[in-house]
């Protein structure tokens, strides 16, 4: 009976380090292996009866730790390296939890004695569980990615908080069970209970406050962005209306000097001042205008760090009247595509970037597309380089696909021969 215990007591183990992989780190998973869970539950029921059999903690130890990083490696479709790291870090945040847990209901034992010791740590396994898909549900409303952008320090933080609530839990007990449990058994099992609760709280919410203030501040960031975009984007137009009230005021003196040009018979000079005045119109019908103030400005900051790198530009299409998509997200989408696409036209041989707009009743669609040199490859959904720039749209998509998804909407890449195409379906309703 007890084999069996431990088994489900794994069971559950390992799936909450699958949870704390899927949910608080973001790995992505191995969609083509569909059997992928099965062989994680037989590999780790095998491990489990060999672990409950062999009692040398250094081979316990070992093999436990492998079969972690063996189902990492099995569901999850990372580099050989980052399941490493994040199954160590996950071995060890699983390992605190458990220990919070199990202290807590193994006092409760040693108080009424209500279960066996296998049954103790099937309790601890599942209370943990539960803990952390309640704090995970929470983590992924505050941020879709979980613990994914945060920084290693804040991590280590983390780490370092729970290690010392278990500390304090393990002193707790101790001490306490010594000098109070035999006289006040009553007072100190809620005193516990009412610590133990209060510590896991303590800990769901400086984790939760971490990622939301860390979420805000790349909010922040993207948002200032688009606002100083959004200034010089008006103060162009200021400019451009005051060029041409200025060329309105002139237009009749450059007709008349055409045209006696042309009596003249001064061929060259005409084609010349002729050609002077169509670069003053195209310059003043230069900007881009889709319809939409945020994507105005994005797109003609856009339009001008392109032609300052000699990259051609172009934009067809328009926004509906009534546009839904929340300001943030057309900031992140349109920020990180359009900057991505003139970094990696820049480096092409054909230097030209375009942007389509269109919309139906439901769904606003969007082409931004660019040339590129670089080796570039798709892999689960990422982009992998071999050349120098192996960040090429790498956290700017992440960010991307986060809105996309917020907005109930679709994102594809295509990559055929040289051209890099990301096309995006966005549901233009309430979101």
């Amino acid at each position: 009976m007890e084999v069996v215990v431990s088994v489900f007591s794994d069971l559950i183990h390992i799936a909450k380090i699958l949870v704390i992989c899927r949910w608080y780190l973001g790995l992505n998973e191995k969609q083509e292996n569909r059997f992928r869970y099965l062989w994680a539950m037989l590999l780790t029921i095998t491990v489990s009866v060999s672990i409950f059999f062999c009692k040398n903690i250094f081979f316990d130890l070992f093999i436990y730790s492998a079969c972690v990083i063996c189902v990492m490696k099995l569901c999850y479709a990372e580099k050989t390296g980052k399941i490493l790291v994040c199954g160590l870090w996950t071995i060890l945040i699983c390992e605190i939890v458990n220990m919070m847990a199990l202290l807590s209901l193994d006092t409760a034992n040693k108080f009424y004695g209500f279960c066996r010791k296998a049954c103790v740590n099937f309790l601890a396994e599942t209370v943990a569980l539960v803990m952390v898909v309640f704090v995970g549900w929470l983590l992924l409303k505050i941020e879709p990615t979980g613990l994914k952008k945060l920084e290693v320090r804040y991590l280590i933080l983390i780490s370092v908080i729970m290690m010392i609530d278990v500390f304090v839990l393990e002193t707790m007990v101790v001490v306490s069970i010594q000098e109070v449990v035999l006289k006040h058994k009553l007072v100190y099992s809620v005193a516990f209970i009412l610590v133990s609760i209060g510590t896991y709280i303590q800990i769901a919410a400086v984790l939760l406050l971490i990622v939301s203030k860390n979420s805000h501040k790349q909010k922040e960031y993207i948002i200032k962005q688009c606002l100083e975009e959004q200034i010089a984007y008006y103060e162009y137009l200021e400019t451009r209306e005051r060029d041409t009230k200025k060329f309105r005021h002139d237009i009749r003196s450059h007709l008349y000097f055409l045209n006696k040009l042309k009596q003249e018979g001064k061929s060259e000079e005409f084609d010349s001042y002729f050609n002077n005045i169509i670069d003053c119109v195209d310059n003043l019908a230069g900007a881009v205008d889709v319809g939409n103030d945020i994507v105005n400005a994005l797109l003609n900051k856009a339009y001008s760090d392109a032609i300052n790198r000699k990259i051609s530009m172009s934009v067809k299409g328009h926004f509906p009247n009534r546009c839904h998509i929340p300001v943030y997200d057309l900031c992140t989408i349109f920020f990180n595509l359009l900057n991505n696409a003139i970094e990696a036209a820049e480096n092409a041989d054909t230097k030209e970037i375009w942007v389509i707009c269109k919309y139906d009743a439901k769904d606003i669609l969007i082409e931004i597309g660019n040339y590129y040199c670089n080796d570039i490859r798709i892999e689960n959904d990422k982009i992998h380089t071999t050349k120098i720039q192996e960040e090429y749209h790498g956290w700017g998509l992440e960010n991307v696909k986060d809105s996309v998804k917020k907005c109930n909407g679709l994102m594809d890449i295509e990559m055929t021969g040289d051209r890099f195409i990301v096309s995006i379906s966005l549901n233009n309703g309430s979101v």
